[in-house]
């Protein structure tokens, strides 16, 4: 049962501090209620003056709800009093009022009263969601008849216009026409500022108003003017001269705020602004408590204090609501909230009895079984922890599983109040399984027994304290038992077989191999994944990295096998060059010494300990470098092939061309017998130079070239033996042809026979032809006839004397003749014009030909000439 009561106090309200404050949103608090004041405009001073009565305007009041946000910040601002005027001129209230000016030390106008605002989600003047308007400062002007200007007055909707007499003179000269009153601001604009039609001399109009700020009483040179300052407001009002301003509008957020009710003119002296809230909350929480037993209570509206109605049945802790059931009863709980009201909540709870307290044993052993009372009938049992006691619902019937501890509790039939007994569970603590080889710790929970082991055999048991060491020695189980005074208990061993790991120890990186252990149904995995990865059902460990990892191998039953693998690194790259022709060899080397060289094909490659590959037959075939443990790196080895035969004549005789082919594109054709034959292109054309037994070269790019051998044939030379008696030349005999040539005609037609009858003085020589077409010629032969040559040219007759010659010749002709004297070789040696006689001392000794030519040039005869 909740009841609400609200009663009045004073009410919390923000006064005037020339700064910002603020006020944090309750908890559970959507709404509040509102009322602000606006803050007056300033008299005109100073006050001692004569002035009259100058009535400033008075700050609004605006009043409404306001819809909040728990938790949130709402900025408080104040407005101030505007100041009464000064010599110097008034400044304006704080938060919005207008500056005013000062006319002279009797007449100074009053300054515009601060507006007063709420601003939510921030401080700039976009956040404002309420304002009430301030008052206009006022003014004074001498030519109306009490001189008094008051100031407007802070307003709803728009703030209140400024007060004037209408008066067109202050006193001789001076004389205006006003042309605007200033006005209020509005929920738009700022109210606007005095103006003056015409003027003997110059006065300043007032400032407009604008957001949140009244208007500045305008200033001039010559005559500033006695004139308030606007008061500030949503929209503070405009200024006067020689009169009083207005006053700023006030304004409530159209979304936030309902139920406003805008006062105009209500506040004198500074502003205020008060915030109520509007609800005590709502208490939620479990209205049955019971004895010894406590409950939460909560209110939705945070700030509050708890107190209970009757501490002899209920108390409860007034800041955080904790309940606690003293004895069975009805009690009321109070909340209590302090806003603009004293507030209230009540909550009723029924507090109960809890069952008798609970009767049993404490401590219970492990296996013992005892029973648990409780005086109140009806209930119903339960254990918090089942692990350590287990009890029967009913019965109270409690049985010991395992050390520990553990609440007993007995519930009353209705299942809401409760008693409770803590029981220790105590004996031997600890895993019942250990690994062969290995040790496991027993703790009983009791002390002053001692360990033993019923088979030393499987498993022995040290120590006498309340800590004994099972050490599995055997396989199998065994009863441990603790003789302790209050609980002495056992429990059964079990004792697992362990089996080392076997298989792989080292494995290449890339590569495979299986560690094992004879014990199944364990699972494998690796110290590092990253050096080695291992399958968990199959062993299989596959080398990531070199390293080392352990390979553990876990059985079901906790036990342990480890082994270490290491995973070795695979040999450096082989370098040197992975290519050779059959029958040529290539070294490859291996930056990491002692290993071992194989070739995987010997029938392509072969290769020795040291690295040397030699190719046999045309393919390519892998060359391995194996380091321990059998980690291999690898080179594919290329066997180039050979070209095809080269294909072409095998004799050839000296002097022809020839073309030799080869099917292997592609490649280049050289000799290593250069002065036997020459390659004239790559194409394999050849010109045989001499006789003798010529090497052709084919090479392939890769480097692979066949050879050929040409048979360049060696022909027997022609002698010639001369027959004076019937002048007739021989040579040898046995050829299939001959062919007769001389040094006038050149080739003789028909003289085709081993003879040849000589016909007139002159060079003859004979060629030859085997029967495969190779040619011979023999040696130039003279035929020796008198030098004498007669009807040559014009009649002209010649003779050449003496022949052989020594020193000099002499050349008797009919016609001047010009000689040229050549060796065999063709070469000029000596030659003269009109020659009757030439000296041939430094000539050497040998055979030499004349020519003798006529002076046309025309070629008259060519003798041999022997010079001895």
């Amino acid at each position: 049962i909740v009841l609400l009561h609200i009663s009045a106090i004073a009410q919390p309200t923000w006064n005037y501090t020339g700064a910002p404050q603020s006020w944090v949103v309750p908890a559970g608090v959507h709404q509040v209620s509102f009322d602000v004041f606006g803050a007056e405009g300033g008299e005109v001073g100073p006050k001692t003056a004569p002035v009259g009565n100058t009535t400033p305007g008075k700050g609004a009041r605006i009043q409404g709800m306001l819809t909040v946000v728990p938790g949130s910040t709402l900025s408080i601002y104040v407005g101030g009093l505007g100041n009464d005027g000064t010599v110097a001129g008034a400044a304006g209230g704080w938060n919005g009022g207008g500056n005013a000016s000062a006319h002279l030390a009797a007449y100074c106008g009053g300054a515009g009263g601060g507006g007063s605002d709420i601003r939510a989600g921030g401080i700039a003047l976009v956040n404002r969601v309420v304002v009430a308007g301030g008052g206009g400062g006022a003014g004074y002007n001498g030519a109306c008849a009490t001189g008094d200007q008051p100031g407007g007055d802070g307003g709803g909707l728009s703030g209140t216009d400024a007060f004037t007499c209408l008066a067109t003179l202050i006193a001789p000269p001076y004389s205006y026409t006003l042309a605007v009153t200033p006005t209020g601001g509005t929920q738009t604009a700022g109210g606007i500022g005095s103006a003056f039609a015409n003027s003997a001399i110059t006065y300043a109009p007032g400032n407009p108003g604008a957001a949140g700020q009244g208007g500045n009483t305008g200033l001039a040179a010559a005559d500033p003017g006695i004139a308030g300052g606007g008061g500030g407001g949503y929209f503070g009002g405009g200024a006067g001269c020689f009169m009083g301003a207005a006053g700023g509008s006030s304004f409530g957020d159209g979304t936030l705020t309902s139920s406003v009710i805008m006062t105009p003119g209500v506040q004198s002296g500074n502003g205020k602004i008060t915030i109520c809230i509007l609800s005590p909350g709502i208490i939620k929480g479990s209205t049955r408590l019971c004895t010894a037993q406590t409950i939460a209570l909560t209110d939705s509206v945070g700030g509050g204090v708890w107190s209970s109605g009757n501490t002899a049945i209920a108390t409860i802790d007034p800041v955080t609501g904790i309940a606690t059931g003293v004895s069975a009863g009805i009690v009321n709980i109070t909340y209590t909230v302090t806003s603009c009201t004293i507030m209230y909540a009540v909550f009723t709870i029924n507090v109960t009895q809890s069952p008798l307290p609970i009767t049993g044993k404490n401590p219970v052993c492990v296996g013992e079984n005892v029973t648990f009372l409780d005086g109140t009938p009806g209930g119903y049992w339960t254990s918090t922890n089942k692990a350590a006691a287990t009890i029967g619902s009913t019965s109270g019937y409690v049985s010991g599983i395992y050390p520990g501890s553990t609440t007993i509790t007995y519930h009353d039939p209705s299942g809401g109040c409760f008693s409770t007994f803590k029981v220790d569970v105590d004996g031997i603590a600890g895993p019942l399984s250990v690994c062969n080889g290995l040790s496991i710790p027993l703790v009983s929970s009791t002390g002053g027994g001692s360990w033993t082991s019923s088979d030393t055999m499987v498993a022995k048991v040290g120590g006498s304290s309340v800590t004994g060491i099972v050490s599995g020695v055997g396989i199998g189980t065994a009863s441990i038992t603790y003789s302790s005074p209050v609980c002495p208990s056992h429990v059964t061993v079990t004792v697992n077989p362990v089996a080392p790991n076997a298989g792989a120890d080292s494995i290449c990186v890339n590569g495979t191999g299986y560690v094992t252990n004879i014990i199944g149904g364990g699972m494998w995995s690796s110290s590092d994944g990253t050096v080695a990865k291992v399958g968990t059902m199959t062993g299989l460990v596959t080398g990531m990295s070199a390293g080392t990892a352990v390979m553990s191998y876990l059985l079901p039953t906790g036990c342990l096998s480890q082994s270490m693998v290491e995973i070795i690194d695979l040999a450096p790259p082989i370098t040197g060059f992975g290519a050779a022709c059959p029958g040529n060899t290539s070294p490859l080397s291996d930056a990491l010494a002692d290993g071992i060289w194989s070739s995987l094909n010997t029938s392509v490659a072969t290769v020795n300990s040291s690295g040397l590959v030699t190719a046999i037959t045309a393919d390519t075939v892998s060359i391995v470098y194996t380091i321990r443990p059998g980690c291999a790196t690898t080179i594919t080895f290329r066997v180039n092939p050979i070209p095809f035969p080269i294909v072409g004549r095998d004799t050839l005789c000296p002097g022809v061309m020839d073309t030799l082919t080869d099917a292997s594109k592609g490649g280049s054709w050289t000799t290593s017998t250069p002065l036997l034959v020459d390659i004239v292109d790559s194409t394999g054309h050849l010109t045989t130079l001499k006789s003798g037994t010529a090497t052709v070269k084919y090479t392939l790019p890769t480097g692979c070239y066949i050879e050929k051998n040409i048979h360049i044939r060696t022909l027997p030379v022609p002698v010639i033996t001369y027959n004076p008696k019937t002048e007739t030349f021989y040579t040898d005999m046995g050829f299939p042809k001959y062919q007769w040539y001389d040094s006038i005609t050149g080739l003789i037609p028909h003289a085709t026979s081993p003879s040849l009858a000589a016909t007139y003085p002159q060079w003859y020589f004979v060629e030859i032809t085997d029967g495969l077409g190779c040619k011979s010629r023999s040696a130039l032969f003279y035929f020796p006839r008198q030098l004498e040559v007669k009807n040559i040219g014009s009649n002209a007759v010649i003779r050449m004397f003496p022949n052989p010659v020594n020193g000099m010749l002499n050349i008797e002709s009919s016609v001047n003749v010009r000689a040229v004297i050549s060796g065999v070789d063709g070469k000029i040696e000596l030659q003269q014009a009109n020659a009757k006689q030439m000296d041939l001392t430094n000539l050497a000794s040998a055979v030499y030909f004349i020519s003798l030519y006529d002076d046309s040039g025309q070629l008259l005869t060519v003798q041999k000439l022997v010079k001895q």
